[in-house]
């Protein structure tokens, strides 16, 4: 029997773990694409809908005044869990939606180029990709001192990197990096959608500018995520879309915009999204930070552990001696086959195992290491030693059959 694990205390506020499939309880193990929400989060959603029901900063009848009140202080909220300001919280409708409002609203100068980590997720490409040159390093073979370089060599107006690589869970030296950039005068946006989940949302410690965050990537709702930035940079930040919400005064011939962050809030906003987000985030930080990370440290090792054991499988990054998350991918030694998609496949169909299978929107990095795809295995603090136990059992078999050793 294991000692008493966070996972123990924690089950019985997620009903995913009441749920049975041909009776058999599913194990959930793509955290990395989207966690599980816990009850609370859904209560707070769903009393939005059924006390107040109304739009925000529109009318003066109560309800209206309500949600507005819970809206702003939700955005307080936030903003003190991420470690910013009220005012420097714009919502939005997740990470994807935050990093082109950056792109859209940025003005770089003539020439300059975007700097991009290669462990980068596709929404921190495309964006960036279709309106500027870009300019690669690679974090496991880049130190601060050879960025500085590239980033003075290349004309870059802005950095934009991951916190936590969504394929590897590897987590790059991102404050040495922002600062080797600031100290060139170069602004440094953060992709921190796999980073706060697991660290916690202290942002300003990472040394940006810009950070970007979904919600349903920390227990929260879908269709939500944060752009927290510095008061200044975001009063340089032109809003890409304009409607309702957004102005004081609208005459025949100009408008005037409202504050910030108002300003970059057009239209109606995902007002229970928002709350329930706040209400995750408060969780998180109810469950304890160094428990959580101890928690998930025990797994990814557990993990780590019994990967080494099969020899068909390769361990994504397996070299890196940096800090990482929990989440881990393999390929296989045996080439020729997409067999990233067997092996999920199989694994779900015959153990009731989620993991993801593919480039995870991580193309340039997985082809950078001479992958087509992974699977990937994303435990979370709602995941036992148990259940990792499962999964390599499962796979060792899985493995075995489709590829098995001479």
């Amino acid at each position: 029997m294991l000692p008493r694990q966070l996972s123990d205390d924690v089950r019985g506020d997620f009903p995913f773990f009441t749920e049975r499939e041909d009776g058999a309880q599913v194990l959930y193990l793509d955290s990395a694409a989207t966690s599980l929400t816990p009850r609370v989060v859904l209560e707070t959603m769903t009393d939005f809908y059924v006390r107040l029901s109304a739009n925000v900063h529109r009318a003066k009848y109560l309800h209206s005044q309500l949600a507005s009140e819970a809206y702003e202080e939700a955005r307080s909220t936030v903003a003190r869990f991420l470690g910013m300001e009220a005012a420097e919280v714009v919502f939005t409708a997740g990470c994807t939606a935050a990093i082109n409002l950056v792109a859209a609203g940025l003005e770089l100068g003539a020439g300059q180029a975007v700097a991009l980590s290669l462990y980068e997720h596709h929404a921190n490409i495309l964006p960036w990709m279709s309106r500027h040159r870009v300019v690669w390093f690679d974090p496991a073979r880049c130190d601060a001192n050879a960025l500085a370089d590239l980033l003075r060599r290349e004309k870059v107006g802005l950095l934009a990197l991951t916190a936590c690589s969504n394929a590897s869970g590897v987590v790059p030296p991102v404050a040495e990096y922002a600062a080797a950039a600031r100290q060139q005068g170069i602004p440094v946006l953060i992709d921190a959608a796999q980073y706060v989940p697991h660290y916690g949302g202290n942002l300003p410690a990472l040394g940006g500018d810009f950070y970007v965050l979904s919600g349903h990537k920390m227990v929260g709702p879908f269709g939500v995520g944060v752009l927290a930035a510095r008061f200044e940079w975001l009063e340089r930040l032109a809003p890409p879309w304009l409607g309702g919400g957004v102005v004081e005064r609208v005459s025949s011939d100009g408008y005037t915009l409202r504050g910030i962050p108002t300003r970059f809030e057009a239209g109606t906003p995902p007002i229970p999204e928002v709350l329930g987000l706040a209400r995750a985030a408060e969780y998180l930080e109810g469950l304890g930070w160094a428990r959580l990370q101890a928690h998930e440290e025990q797994l990814r090792a557990r993990l780590a552990e019994r990967l080494a054991r099969i020899p068909q499988v390769v361990r994504l990054e397996a070299e890196w001696e940096g800090r990482r998350s929990a989440v881990t991918s393999i390929t296989f030694a045996q080439q020729g086959t997409r067999w990233e998609d067997l092996v999920a496949r199989m694994l779900y169909d015959r153990f009731k195992i989620c993991v993801r299978a593919g480039h995870h929107c991580a193309h340039p990095y997985l082809s950078a290491r001479g992958h087509g795809g992974t699977v990937r295995f994303a435990p979370y603090f709602y995941n036992s030693l148990e259940e990792i136990d499962r999964v390599a059992d499962a796979l060792e078999e899985v493995v075995g059959q489709l590829m098995p050793t001479r």
